[in-house]
């Protein structure tokens, strides 16, 4: 009865062993789903940056163009300044011209 009682102490020490063993693979389980969902969060951030950096760099290269443009309208507008200058050097002089023709004889 003895040997009995022993051994279903045993047995029951066996269960309890087994029991722990469940509950330790189910922490273990739940360990590596939060990992894996982890990992996932991190590869769409860094999908999102890699995006955002795209994005950055294609606002950078229509500034530049916009600044090329600009430069360009600034050049031709510079040269529209000269032509009327040279324009209005010339209506001086041809409205100085008859006055210098004035017959002084009379």
């Amino acid at each position: 009865v003895g040997s009995l009682g022993a051994g279903i102490g045993s047995l029951g020490a066996g269960v309890g062993s087994l029991g722990a063993g469940v509950g330790s693979l189910g922490a273990g389980v739940a360990s590596l789903g939060a990992g894996v969902g982890s990992l996932g969060a991190g590869v769409a951030s860094l999908g999102a940056g890699v995006g955002s950096l795209g994005a950055g760099v294609g606002s950078l290269e229509t500034g530049v163009g916009s600044l090329g443009a600009g430069v360009a309208s600034l050049e031709a507008g510079v040269g529209s300044f000269g032509t009327g200058v040279g324009s209005l050097g010339a209506g001086v002089t041809s409205f100085g011209a008859p006055v210098l023709c004035v017959d002084t004889t009379a």
